[in-house]
């Protein structure tokens, strides 16, 4: 539609807006599917409050500024898990320097229960797991869409 499309595009050269990295889309009938591989350039990272989908509580998040294909993107997670340990993102993404090129994939957990955020690092055209992370779960790690975080 012409009228909400200049509206964004005016709101994304005020810097008001930025559109989100979308690693699944909801299936008619219930259910999320893959986007696919995203090839994104790591730009920044903050801490900043969000809400917790099914409680709708408060919680710190983590927004990651990303560049694909030349658009910057944010993409958002929580800090912690539903236990209150470090959420595995944080894991995945601590040892990662901004500048690099990560491919992230939304993917379906084996067990076909949950699904998962596939993080690899793309360096000389290779992918690799980044350094210094858990991979006691093969990199199965379900993700909880009504985990709890106390600020």
């Amino acid at each position: 539609m012409k009228i909400p499309e200049e509206i964004l595009k005016t709101a994304s050269e005020k810097g008001t807006y930025q559109p989100k990295l979308s690693l699944f889309v909801q299936k008619e009938g219930g259910g999320t599917q893959s986007t696919g591989p995203h090839e994104v350039k790591l730009i920044s990272s903050k801490l900043v409050k969000g809400s917790d989908f099914a409680t709708k509580k408060e919680r710190a998040e983590i927004q990651l500024l990303l560049e694909e294909n030349g658009v910057e993107k944010t993409y958002q997670f929580p800090a912690q898990d539903k236990e209150g340990g470090v959420h595995y993102l944080v894991e995945r993404f601590a040892p990662i320097p901004e500048g690099s090129v990560v491919v992230l994939e939304g993917k379906k957990a084996k067990s076909g229960v949950g699904s998962y955020i596939s993080v690899q690092l793309l360096e000389d055209g290779e992918l690799r797991e980044p350094e210094g992370i858990s991979t006691s779960t093969n990199g199965e790690i379900p993700v909880i869409e009504d985990e709890e975080i106390e600020l």
